[in-house]
């Protein structure tokens, strides 16, 4: 269960000739994209296995809600969950990431931003002592406690987001090896309907 979950939040650059390994590109109308495609569960219901979304080019301004594409820790290539740069309680979020910027790309939802006080209830993040409203999260298999209920606060350092799945229990992702800097964000994951030439952000919009 552990390694299914390891591998779920890999994400992998869409495969075609002449693409390089950190995206493809594709023209949509005048603006230059970069192609993804999702290979696992992580991200269900809002994005499914073989999904492609995409990111652009232009300067990247995020918000709590939108699902982004980025570069995590070192420390998530560590172990079966990755590794978590402080000492915590099991019952708190991982507040400090490990090591410098992988290579990797992953893709998750950022629930929260420096700052925030963030907290865990079976598998509904909770900012600032309030749950909230996340219609797009999936906890029906949160099975395992410890890995959905982090009861003790952790606050979010500035200049950082906390990325989550929206499988909750099918994910690895902040809650195991810590918030990630703006600055390792590629762009905001979003779906494309290349006949029309629109674009629109993946899944729900910020809550």
């Amino acid at each position: 269960m552990r390694q299914n979950i390891r591998k779920s939040v890999r994400l992998l650059a869409l495969g075609a000739i002449g693409c390089a390994l950190a995206g493809c590109a594709v023209s949509l109308a005048d603006s230059s994209l970069h192609a993804w495609r999702v290979p696992t569960t992580a991200m269900k219901p809002t994005l499914s296995v073989g999904e492609t979304v995409y990111t652009g080019s232009g300067p990247i301004h995020v918000r709590v809600g939108e699902v982004v594409i980025f570069h995590p820790p070192r420390g998530a290539l560590h172990g079966n969950l990755g590794t978590c740069g402080a000492h915590v309680s099991e019952r708190q979020l991982c507040p400090d990431p490990t090591g410098g910027r992988s290579s990797t790309f992953y893709m998750d939802r950022i629930v929260a931003l420096g700052g925030s006080r963030l907290a865990m209830f079976g598998g509904h993040v909770a900012i600032n002592g309030k749950v909230r409203h996340e219609p797009f999260a999936r906890t029906s298999a949160c099975v395992f406690a410890r890995l959905c209920n982090y009861p003790e606060p952790i606050t979010i350092p500035r200049g950082y987001a906390f990325m989550l799945g929206d499988n909750r229990a099918a994910s690895d992702d902040s809650r195991f090896w810590g918030p990630v800097p703006l600055s390792w964000i590629v762009g905001v994951a979003e779906t494309c309907d290349r006949a029309q030439k629109h674009c629109h952000a993946a899944g729900y919009p910020p809550a």
